[in-house]
């Protein structure tokens, strides 16, 4: 398929629309949020039960301790 004059003018048009129409649903969602929406999930996420575990050691630390382990052998 050839592109045409015709094409490239229909394909920049469709960015164009594009671009204002993720424009204006990105404007919309940030002020959903703002507006109270996250209120809504503050509250969702305070209903939930956290469950606190006890700190055990960091993957680094496992790793380090996993390669010298290996280096001794």
């Amino acid at each position: 398929m050839e592109l045409t004059e015709e094409h490239i003018a229909k394909l920049k048009n469709d960015q164009k629309r594009l671009d204002k129409a993720i424009s204006t649903n990105k404007s919309k969602f940030i002020d959903e949020i703002k507006g109270g929406m996250g209120k809504l999930i503050i509250e969702e996420i305070s209903e939930k039960k956290i469950i606190e575990e006890p700190q055990t050691k960091g993957l680094f630390r496992k790793m380090t301790e996993w390669i010298l382990s290996l280096s001794a052998k």
